[in-house]
């Protein structure tokens, strides 16, 4: 959730410094002033301390094993749906998904539906930022948040129809009507 606000953050100043520059570099220095305030006072409390301790919660070591279990059964294929690896992280901790969406289609479908995800994710970028639509920076976010974490994308109903198929339904959607409205009426 923090890579995704992040970002959203970077295209809203983007934006911002493109239309009133002056006003964006004050609220930006403003905002790093109030932010270095708050991160000193709270510098020597233990849950900042374990957020530190805790870094990247094995994402990279998670990253390395799941591609080689992919690797290991087949990268068009991938391991199937029920796949479940008994490898463990540093320490013995379990792993229960791999964490990433891309990983994770790649993982347990193949190569070749995460190539069809992409293309279709890329798509519809295309059409929300062709026709201006909110949406395409919700899934942009969403996208991009979801390489930090994320499960299988086909499965139980969870926040991953909300993050992704919610939002590239919508800009699809909007293409399907302008489509529509262009085209003249027929009787």
């Amino acid at each position: 959730a923090l890579v995704g606000m992040a970002f959203l953050f970077l295209a809203c100043t983007a934006y911002s410094l493109y239309r009133f520059p002056l006003r964006t570099v004050v609220g930006l220095l403003v905002l790093g002033v109030a932010a270095a305030a708050g991160f000193w006072i709270v510098k020597d409390e233990q849950w900042v301390a374990l957020l530190m301790v805790r870094g990247d919660s094995y994402r990279i070591e998670l990253f390395e094993i799941m591609t080689g279990e992919w690797r290991r059964c087949g990268w068009i294929l991938g391991c199937g749906v029920d796949f479940y690896t008994t490898k463990t992280l540093t320490g013995g901790v379990p792993i229960q998904h791999p964490h990433n969406i891309f990983v994770s289609l790649g993982l347990y479908t193949g190569a070749a539906s995460l190539v069809m995800f992409l293309v279709v994710m890329a798509m519809t970028l295309w059409n929300a930022l062709r026709n201006a639509d909110a949406w395409g920076l919700y899934l942009a976010c969403a996208l991009l948040m979801l390489n930090f974490d994320g499960g299988q994308l086909v499965g139980n109903p969870d926040e991953l129809w909300v993050l992704v198929l919610l939002p590239a339904t919508m800009v699809l959607g909007r293409v399907v009507q302008t489509h529509r409205l262009m085209r003249p009426t027929e009787v």
